[in-house]
């Protein structure tokens, strides 16, 4: 099994090489809703500057994040008073507790970079492993919405205990 613990992630700019191979990721049902098309706008999004990739100790790409609008879901009704984070892990790296480390190493580089109120996700309903991750990471669901790839939830972890939401 391969584990990565905190802190061995080698985190760095999305690269067009980095992005051809998350394109190239298949998730297996249910999860393949996940599945990124190799299209010229799906790669030119992944190079925009918002998203990030993180590798493991021997160079592979492993997981990446996103952040701002890039992390948002069309359809979804966002304050701005949150960052918003986006992540997704190599398919055969899921499922194995992984993700929870990931996100707060995220989570730590994001919060030393800028000054922000907290962080907000949004996650398919559908997806209960994600959430309860999420939620044992002190993320709380405020918020669902439907579109067109289904139903969401937005969830927030406020960095301080008068942020609203």
């Amino acid at each position: 099994m391969i584990q990565l613990p905190r802190s061995t992630w080698i985190m760095g700019p999305m690269t067009p090489e980095a992005a051809g191979e998350v394109v190239q990721w298949r998730y297996p049902p249910p999860f393949d809703f996940y599945n990124l098309e190799p299209a010229p706008e799906v790669l030119a999004e992944l190079l925009d500057g918002s998203y990030h990739v993180a590798r493991d100790t021997s160079g592979r790409v492993a997981a990446f994040y996103c952040t701002g609008v890039a992390a948002r879901v069309p359809d979804g009704v966002y304050s701005e008073n949150y960052l918003d984070v986006g992540l997704g892990l190599r398919p055969d790296l899921t499922g194995r507790r992984l993700g929870g480390p990931f996100l707060e190493d995220v989570l730590e580089v994001l919060a030393r970079s800028s000054p922000i109120a907290g962080f907000r996700l949004t996650v398919a309903t559908r997806n209960q492993r994600a959430v309860r991750l999420y939620q044992r990471l002190g993320f709380a669901i405020v918020r669902t919405f439907s579109a067109a790839s289904g139903s969401f939830w937005v969830m927030v972890l406020p960095l301080s205990a008068d942020t609203p939401s």
